[in-house]
């Protein structure tokens, strides 16, 4: 079925048991090419409750009134006198009415727009009093989405059939070629068709077997007129002539912006006279822009057009494109499509423009087209890797891979093959296997060494981040003890290329735990009490660390290591650099290090030395390298002060990688507050320039830092925000980090659909592209969960190839910070003796102060082990351990383990006190199993149950009330799994479990109910 991939197919059967009990009509629109009628029929063969009547409109032209009413009861087998009085409707009414006595009854009417006006009246009549009585039948009308919905059906809801996410078109590709496509075709299939099913399958049988084996050349453009005009077929037959004019028009500033629209004002002084007429109806104009109904419509309009006739439209269009910046590049743009060869000075003066503009996006355009115009082979390839920094900077990961692939087509020195490897590199620590992008830094160090010495430094720092992704400590040291050679004095001088902004980031490392490295010695940890005291996890003989240094303790978890990202802005202020090193600016956040993309002449370099590369020897970048290698080895001691000059220096502006760096920081010295200030300051920076491949790195770290304050419902808010940013930016491997917040934060509140959801997207990832840290912590999840529910014995079993020793260890950084749920789960599974080696490993953690959590979670963990004269004490001293630290939830468990404890010696007064305790610790913060093993104790002990006077809503878990919130205030289910970042499915599996706790069969039963505990106050 075409385009009916299975995220389609649970979208229809969710519709269609809707359909089963309430009723339902909705108006299916949707682009050319994208699945209607396949929706329609495959809807129509899935309804199994009741009668299904499914008709397809007769294109034909002049049918007499009502035919197509007819044609639907012929049908149907039903006979109607239907007068053209205006009463057809409710004569249809009545039908439906009647048909849906016995049982639902199904109506598919494909193509309604194509009946005539007083049968689309009609059937808009029926549909609407349908809806209105609650008549169980269901209506499936589809209309064309490149033009308006017809009058008489346009108060009905409508549902728009979205396009295929990559994945799911990725998938399509696969199924329809049995696998036989080479993944970078398969990449390029999915981008061309941009989610259009019908336009997806066009291009697939377009190929030969030899060029979808990646074997022979691919066709350029490979979605061309003929079959873009084959999708969209006759929609723009009986366009007249001079409306053709301003369809192309808008076309072409369409593809110049790169934005759904364009300015109208311009489009219509550059089509003429003609254009002040009534728009077409494929045509929208909405605040002063103009853009097509179909974005693939204006796609076809432009590629079916002559050459000669789109380079009239862009020489209109560049004349009518007065002054500077934005306009000034877009002017450029229209008339680099008016040439049909190199064009060396326009090149040159596009690349220039870039450095006037700041959106990514608008840089990447100008740069590109500069480069297609450029004859010289290295310069060309120096643009086009320049150009694939600004598409990784605004959040096009497969763009930035096409254009670096151009840039390295042709044979180019070396320095400009190494800038391209280490932006290569940037893509895939994001979103590819960190193996890859590890020896695609290495690379670039190789290449880089002979021409710059600290560029091949930067590039060494990178693959000390792929190596932490991979688990791989001992890379990590070794990149961060000598990361560059002795400096060698730079190619050109100030004067030849000035440097252009603040100095740029380089990438730093974050800190690891490393098993080579012993670090033992009590004498090498800070006092618990210093500054320094906030790093990740010690391993058996090591120090560990957290996303981009970020420590998560207790409840939360993290990654971290050296790395590349992107940074950026607009022009420079101190002048232009015709180039960095290779075109390369290295740049680099604190923890994830960065890729500087800020554009300075015809390419990037926003800092450094007068190459535009940044000296690992500079303060900052000093700092944060000599800080990270002292947590490494567990000096923190050590590691406070260069930490704590880089906070400052990152809260001294506004650039989002030093904020990212500052945030990183601030969270290795166990400064939650000022790591959350940084981290927000970061992400409103990155949002204000433009930079959304920034923007979840930013959430990740405020999340890590919320989860480590104990604040997992914050963190999983920033998680949330965070997934839907790397997912819409194309980041995949910090997608799978968010994935673990959220199985963290979901298996504190007992949520176990979630985590397991959670889990498995994180693993899938991880799994596929080397992640050892994200899949680690999404283990470590799922057991939280086992615990939480009461499996002791699964979550030992989960947990013990994580923590002991062996090559099925967990991550260096993450696994010790998983021992205290270990320990609890054997200690519950009658299995102490598997804990014991485990908690010594974790005194040498707790030792070094790292982690404000650790000592009163050690004792706890000593106290699971104890004899019983010994355990009373321990426990009370790790509750007054607690008090030293915020968050409930650790304190909370450890109540909830002496509480079981003094009940099973029968102290049941006493047990009843710490069970309180530890109920109310849960219900703060929602960890609702968590409550619930609590309650369940405190009973066994002889307290009365429940708690009258809380509302039906409190026996909802958290995620449940969120839903049931977000139903009652009219959200669709679709909408809340976006708004949660979940499927579907998972949002239909908690509304039945909420059905069936609040006794209630309809939404509009729960509607009612929220709404009045909303108003009683009757409510967690």
């Amino acid at each position: 079925m075409t385009g009916q991939t299975t995220p389609r197919r649970q979208a229809i059967h969710r519709l269609l048991d809707g359909l089963r009990t309430d009723g339902g009509v909705h108006v299916v629109t949707g682009e050319p090419g994208c699945g209607r009628t396949a929706f329609l029929e495959y809807a129509a063969g899935s309804f199994r409750a009741g009668p299904v009547w499914h008709v397809r409109a007769d294109p034909g032209r002049g049918a007499p009134p009502l035919s197509g009413l007819h044609t639907l009861l012929r049908a149907a087998g039903r006979t109607v006198r239907a007068a053209g009085d205006g009463t057809a409707g409710e004569a249809l009414f009545d039908v439906l009415r009647a048909a849906s006595g016995a049982s639902p009854l199904l109506v598919c009417v494909d193509d309604a727009h194509l009946w005539d006006a007083a049968s689309r009246a009609a059937l808009g009549h029926a549909a609407a009093r349908v809806r209105a009585a609650g008549v169980p039948a269901g209506l499936l009308l589809t209309v064309p989405g490149h033009r308006p919905v017809d009058r008489e059906l346009a108060a009905l809801p409508v549902l728009r059939l979205d396009p295929l996410a990559p994945g799911d078109a990725a998938r399509v590709v696969d199924d329809v070629t049995g696998g036989a496509v080479d993944p970078g075709v398969r990449e390029e299939l999915v981008a061309a068709a941009e989610g259009n099913p019908a336009l997806l399958l066009a291009l697939i049988r377009r190929l030969s077997p030899a060029q979808l084996g990646g074997r022979r050349a691919l066709p350029r453009p490979l979605a061309d007129g003929e079959a873009l005009g084959g999708v969209t077929g006759g929609c723009l037959t009986g366009v007249p002539p001079d409306r053709a004019g301003l369809l192309l028009t808008t076309a072409a500033a369409v593809r110049a912006t790169g934005e759904p629209d364009a300015d109208a004002d311009l489009v219509r002084r550059a089509a003429g006279a003609g254009a002040v007429r009534p728009l077409p109806e494929v045509l929208v104009l909405t605040e002063g822009r103009l853009r097509f109904r179909s974005a693939l419509l204006g796609r076809a309009v432009y590629a079916g057009a002559p050459p000669e006739r789109r380079r009239a439209a862009h020489r209109a269009l560049a004349a009518c494109l007065t002054g500077t910046g934005a306009d000034g590049v877009l002017a450029l743009l229209h008339r680099s499509w008016t040439v049909t060869g190199p064009a060396p000075g326009l090149a040159a003066e596009l690349a220039t423009g870039a450095a006037s503009v700041s959106p990514p996006g608008l840089r990447r355009r100008a740069l590109t087209r500069a480069a297609e115009l450029t004859a010289d082979g290295a310069e060309r390839a120096h643009r086009y890797a320049a150009a694939a920094a600004q598409a990784l900077l605004a959040g096009h990961s497969p763009e930035a891979l096409r254009l670096l692939d151009a840039a390295r087509s042709r044979p180019v020195p070396a320095s400009v093959r190494g800038g391209a490897e280490l932006l290569r590199g940037a893509v895939l620590l994001a979103d590819g296997p960190v193996d890859d992008a590890r020896e695609s830094f290495l690379l670039a160090a190789g290449l880089l060494a002979e021409t710059d010495h600290e560029a091949a430094g930067t590039a060494t720092l990178a693959a000390a981040d792929a190596a932490w992704a991979a688990g791989d400590p001992a890379s990590c040291l070794h990149a961060l003890t000598d990361p560059v050679p002795a400096s060698r004095p730079p190619a050109a001088t100030p004067a030849e290329a000035p440097p252009t902004r603040t100095p740029a980031h380089a990438p730093a490392t974050r800190p690891a735990a490393i098993s080579a490295a012993p670090a033992t010695d009590p004498s090498a940890c800070a006092d618990p009490g210093t500054e320094a005291s906030g790093a990740g996890a010690v391993g058996r003989v090591g120090v560990g660390g957290a996303l981009g240094g970020v420590a998560v303790s207790g409840s939360g978890g993290g990654r971290g290591g050296s790395g590349v990202g992107v940074s950026g802005g607009g022009a420079s202020d101190g002048g232009v650099s015709e180039r960095a090193v290779g075109g390369v600016e290295v740049s680099g956040s604190g923890g994830r290090g960065g890729f500087g993309a800020g554009v300075s002449g015809d390419g990037w370099a926003v800092g450094g030395d007068a190459r535009g590369v940044a000296l690992v020897r500079s303060g900052p970048l000093r700092d944060h390298r000599d800080g990270m290698r002292a947590v490494l080895l567990g000096r923190f001691d050590r590691a406070a002060g260069p930490l704590r000059r880089v906070v400052e220096h990152g809260l001294s502006g506004d650039d989002p990688e030093p904020l990212l760096r500052s945030a990183s920081a601030a969270l290795m010295l166990g400064d939650v507050t000022t790591a959350r200030r940084a981290g927000a300051r970061a992400l409103a920076a990155a949002r204000t320039l433009g930079c959304a491949a920034l923007e979840p790195r930013a959430l990740e770290y405020l999340a890590y830092a919320e989860l480590r304050a104990g604040h997992h419902q914050l963190a999983r808010t920033h998680a949330e925000e965070g997934l839907r940013t790397a997912s819409r930016t194309g980041q995949r491997n910090t997608a799978a980090h968010h994935h673990a917040v959220l199985a963290l934060a979901a298996s504190i509140e007992g949520e176990r659909e979630i985590v397991a959801e959670h889990v498995a997207a994180a693993l899938r990832t991880a799994r596929r592209h080397g992640l050892a840290q994200a899949a680690t912590l999404a283990q470590w999840a799922a057991a939280r969960a086992d615990l939480g529910a009461g499996r002791p014995r699964e979550a030992a079993d989960r947990l013990g190839p994580l923590v002991r020793p062996g090559a099925r260890r967990g991550h260096f950084a993450v696994w010790m910070l998983a021992v205290p749920c270990f320990v609890e789960a054997t200690a519950l599974a009658g299995r102490p003796e598997h804990a014991a080696p485990a908690v010594e490993d974790f005194a040498l953690w707790a030792a070094c102060g790292a982690d404000p959590q650790a000592p009163a979670q050690l004792l706890r963990c000593r106290a699971l082990l104890a004899a019983p004269d010994a355990a009373d004490t321990l426990y009370l001293r790790a509750l007054d351990r607690h008090e030293e630290t915020a968050g409930d939830f650790e304190r909370a468990r450890t109540e909830l383990l002496y509480g079981k404890w003094l009940r099973r010696r029968r102290r049941l007064r006493e047990a009843r006190n710490r069970l309180g305790e530890a109920l109310m610790g849960f219900e703060r913060c929602g960890a609702h199993l968590w409550a619930q093993q609590a309650a369940a104790e405190s009973r066994a002990g002889g307290a009365a149950p429940g708690r009258p006077g809380t509302g039906e809503l409190s026996r909802l878990t958290p995620q449940q009330l969120r839903i049931a919130r977000r139903v009652a205030e009219g959200a669709t289910n679709r909408e809340v799994a976006l708004s949660l970042s979940v499927s579907t499915r998972t949002v239909d599996y908690h509304l039945r479990n909420i059905f069936a706790t609040l006794g209630v069969r309809s939404r509009v039963e729960l509607v009612r109910l929220v709404g009045q505990a909303e108003k009683t106050g009757a409510q967690p």
